[in-house]
């Protein structure tokens, strides 16, 4: 979450590099605290939307019905 609250473009490249996962329900926490972390960032909504898209298209995600099992 703080690579999120960050808004540095360094973390993009991070994330190019490897495979990331993460829990369905970060999805969920992210839109509750979605004000939050976009006032952390300091980036302007176009930014933040932009900056969200690229992060979140280089993660994959675990939906929540494989974790229960």
């Amino acid at each position: 979450m703080s690579m999120l609250i960050s808004g540095k473009s360094q973390y993009i490249k991070l994330l190019s590099y490897f495979d990331f996962v993460f829990p369905q329900y970060l999805l969920t926490e992210l839109d509750e605290y979605k004000g939050i972390v976009k006032e952390k960032t300091k980036l302007d909504e176009e930014q933040f939307q932009k900056y969200i898209l690229t992060v979140f298209s280089l993660l994959t995600v675990i939906p929540s019905i494989i974790l229960k099992q």
